[in-house]
């Protein structure tokens, strides 16, 4: 059997993106796959799970800051088994040290711009950037729109490029239950405004008394949130908190949206139209263009209020064409489709 390890810096109980994109290869991979992560679970690790159990407090961060992540590279080294045949790697800067692995595979979880800039990424080191693609076999990425930005800008060798779309948890509505159109609004996402950019749309919901927007997600900047919600006195708000039942949130709502100001590839979205969910989402990442594929709005990069409430009209005015859409383009990101191109990749 194949040895396949996947490290991150998040347990998989963690609310968040790369948990969630480890969680789906667990489904894929079931027990080829294990996990070595860094910092500590709040639950007990699955079985296959090696958490480091690093506590996640400023002084281990500034430890690994001051390191250049060469810390949290060398402990996780030290628990990969050397006969490994498949590492994935979901942050470069384990590559710090030299890692054991047959075939190394790098994920990409943000826009690259911003990855290369992030200090626990590549930390705005072009060298660095290049000395990780000379060492890894390929870097998976969500997109078209993201390997022609990475073939153009950054003159990456577009054979170690491969498109494998993130896997959503959630099941496709059948197609013969399709949802009604309603003004209820949701948002699925860490509550880190300085990326989400949720004051945005908190701004907005004063012009729209008659609609309801739920902000579902913890993060950091809660409080912050909330003093906009009581300060601006938006009782058509409401926080939820963080959630595992993203399908019954989901199907109590009709229009998902996201803010954020970069994305790597915005799972939420995959999981908001696979419940027939239209969307609405800015032009402020690569794979923007392609996930809304007509399933929703698609707005400009920089931030316009007018723009958002028209899009709100325009779907609830074409519901139905937009729901439609969006169960059909959910298709492609399918646990069949995404299971094969791996299976593929790896075979």
């Amino acid at each position: 059997m194949r040895k396949i390890i996947s490290i991150d810096f998040n347990s998989l109980d963690h609310m968040g993106g790369t948990s969630t994109f480890n969680k789906n290869l667990s489904k894929i991979f079931s027990r080829e796959i294990y996990f070595i992560t860094y910092y500590k679970f709040k639950n007990e690790p699955t079985d296959n799970e090696l958490n480091l159990g690093i506590k996640k407090n400023l002084f281990f961060k500034i430890l690994n800051f001051i390191s250049s992540y060469r810390l949290s590279s060398f402990l996780i080294k030290r628990k990969i088994p050397k006969e490994t045949d498949i590492l994935i790697l979901n942050s470069p800067s384990f590559l710090r040290f030299k890692l054991p692995g047959k075939k190394k595979i790098l994920i990409l979880h943000q826009d690259i711009d911003v990855m290369i800039n992030n200090r626990s990424n590549f930390s705005g080191s072009k060298h660095f950037f290049y000395k990780v693609l000379n060492e890894i076999n390929y870097f998976i990425i969500p997109s078209e729109e993201d390997k022609i930005k990475l073939i153009n800008k950054y003159n990456v060798d577009g054979g170690k490029l491969l498109v494998i779309p993130h896997l959503s948890k959630v099941s496709i509505l059948h197609t013969n239950s399709l949802k009604k159109g309603t003004k209820k609004l949701i948002m699925i996402c860490r509550l880190y405004n300085k990326q989400k950019r949720i004051d945005l749309v908190l701004n907005a919901m004063s012009h729209l008394k008659d609609w309801q927007l739920t902000i579902v997600g913890d993060g950091p900047d809660s409080e912050y949130l909330k003093n906009i919600k009581e300060k601006n006195k938006l009782d058509n708000v409401s926080f939820y908190g963080p959630s595992d039942n993203i399908s019954e949130l989901l199907d109590q709502h009709s229009i998902h949206i996201m803010s954020s100001d970069y994305e790597g590839f915005g799972l939420t979205n995959i999981e908001a139209i696979s419940r027939g969910l239209p969307i609405i989402i800015r032009n402020t990442f690569p794979a923007a263009k392609i996930i809304i594929n007509d399933s929703g709005v698609l707005l400009n990069k920089n931030w316009n209020q007018d723009e958002f409430i028209k899009a709100l009209e325009k779907i609830y005015n074409n519901y139905d064409y937009y729901s439609k859409n969006a169960l059909e383009n959910a298709r492609k990101y399918s646990f069949e489709q995404v299971k094969s191109a791996w299976d593929n990749l790896l075979n």
